[in-house]
């Protein structure tokens, strides 16, 4: 009987340490799950494949969208998904997303920091416009093409590196961008876009990589504190404006080698540029190249120039000293 009753017992402490084990595990799944999911599903929205982030909504200030599992398998933020979102101060990009939408986080003006992932190849239109708050970015080296105004009034940002395999920085890219003081191309970058470094009124200098061709229009207008621009041998074309009111005090373009044309104004209202040397060879200076450089005072013409752009230099001061005489240059107005 005695067995019989010990042996009863053994069953029911079995039965129990059994049943407390399910329990556990119930528990524990039921935590993981909760873990998984990082944030309520309230708060975003995915696609019916769950492979696009198509907004958010949540309230949360710091996001981090590789700690939630369905966030984790994200390969797209579409367009416009955090577009005004005032509360997210920083970002983790999950480690599978591939593409940002355009204006992604268009005016998130609370915006401080954003990491993106290795395997990142698109930024779209307006991506961070307006991020205003917005300062440590670190462009991950798989980014392949930036959209316009990518960057756009980014004004806390001062310091970008553009990776590798981006051959353009496309139109409005870093425009407004007050704080920018260093930019580093990678060395596959061949056009800087339309106004895609204006205003930017903290960049003091610049070093353009072999592989530029093309600087577009207005491309560093108004940046009033550059003053050390080091071109490159094969850069073609410099566009309408591009340097106008910058703050140079010397430009010597006598190795630019492949320079084919500046254009219209390029250089207008650069009030501290002094000494200018001009290309070895014949490059058309379009209209007013050179004009309103008031404190231009020594020029060099080399002697395989027959004539000079119109306009070249007007407004300029009459005080100079230049290799060729004016009267070989009428048009000359220094």
């Amino acid at each position: 009987m005695e067995k019989f009753t010990y042996f009863l017992e053994q069953k029911r402490i079995r039965r129990f340490n059994l049943r407390r084990c399910a329990f556990a595990a119930i528990f524990l799944c039921a935590a993981s799950s909760v873990f998984a999911q990082g944030y309520p599903e309230t708060s975003y929205k995915l696609s019916d494949d769950k492979t696009v982030l198509e907004s958010w909504k949540g309230d949360e200030t710091d996001i981090d969208m590789n700690s939630d599992a369905n966030l984790k398998g994200v390969n797209e933020i579409a367009d416009y998904a955090f577009d005004g979102n005032t509360n997210v101060k920083s970002v983790v990009i999950g480690e599978n997303v591939k593409t940002i939408g355009a204006g992604a986080f268009l005016d998130c003006t609370s915006l401080e920091k954003v990491v993106m992932p290795d395997g990142l190849e698109t930024i779209g239109r307006a991506g961070f416009s307006s991020c205003t708050e917005l300062k440590n970015v670190v462009l991950p080296t798989s980014l392949k093409s930036m959209g316009n105004s990518v960057f756009y009034n980014c004004a806390a940002i001062d310091k970008i590196i553009i990776p590798a395999e981006v051959t353009s920085v496309p139109d409005g890219a870093f425009n407004s961008c007050y704080s920018l003081s260093s930019v580093t191309f990678g060395d596959k970058v061949e056009t800087i876009g339309e106004e895609a470094f204006k205003l930017c009124s903290s960049l003091t200098e610049i070093s353009f990589p072999v592989s530029l061709k093309e600087i577009g229009t207005n491309a560093f207008v108004e940046c009033s504190q550059l003053s050390d621009i080091r071109f490159n041998t094969s850069l073609e074309t410099i566009g309408k404006g591009a340097f106008s009111g910058c703050g140079l005090t010397s430009l010597d373009m006598s190795g630019l080698n492949a320079l084919q044309t500046v254009k219209i104004q390029a250089f207008l209202d650069c009030a501290k540029l002094s000494v200018l040397v001009l290309p070895n060879h014949v490059v058309s200076f379009v209209s007013g190249a050179f004009q309103g450089c008031t404190s231009l005072t020594e020029v060099t013409i080399p002697d395989s120039y027959k004539e000079i752009g119109v306009k070249m230099f007007q407004g300029c001061i009459y005080n100079h000293r230049t290799t060729k005489t004016n009267q070989k240059y009428p048009s000359v107005n220094l």
